[in-house]
C-alpha cells in the first residue's frame, strides 16, 4: 500500500522494476483507492517501454491500471493537489512463466514463493 500526502514530495526515483531484480515476466497491478487520481497525485509512466512518453495514469475507485512495470519506467511527481493518494501496488506473474529459482546479475534475491510471492494454488489449498 502507497500512500502519497497532498503536498508533499515525489515518492522514490524514476526506475522500472528490473532495475531490482524482479523477474522479467511480472506485471504491475496499480490500484487507486481514492476517488480519483489525476496529475500530480498519480503514477507517471511510459505507454511502453522504452517510448518516453510518460503521462500521468487516471483511475479511479473500483478501477486498476496493468503495465508493465518492469521495463517500462514508472516515477511519481511532487503531489501539487489537495488530494492524498493511496493506493495498492500488486504484481503478478503467471504461474507458467514464474521461474522459481530466479536468479539476478547479482545473484539470489528473495521473489520467491512464500517470501515476497503468494501463489493463489498455496491460498486456495490454505482456504479448504
Amino acid at each position: 500500500m502507497r500512500v502519497h500526502l497532498a503536498n508533499t514530495r515525489a515518492l522514490g526515483i524514476r526506475h522500472c522494476d528490473s532495475d531490482y531484480f524482479h523477474q522479467p515476466d511480472e506485471i504491475n497491478l496499480w490500484i487507486p483507492l481514492v476517488e480519483k487520481v489525476w496529475g500530480s497525485n498519480s503514477l507517471y509512466c511510459e505507454s511502453s517501454p522504452g517510448k518516453g512518453d510518460f503521462a500521468p495514469m487516471e483511475a479511479g475507485r473500483g478501477e486498476f491500471v496493468a503495465f508493465y512495470g518492469n521495463k517500462a519506467v514508472h516515477y511519481t511527481v511532487p503531489n501539487t493537489t489537495h488530494v492524498t493518494r493511496v493506493s495498492l501496488d500488486l504484481r503478478v506473474i503467471p504461474r507458467p512463466l514464474f521461474v522459481p529459482a530466479w536468479l539476478s546479475p547479482k545473484g539470489s534475491v528473495p521473489f520467491q514463493l512464500g517470501q515476497y510471492y503468494t501463489s493463489t494454488d498455496t491460498v486456495v489449498k490454505r482456504d479448504q
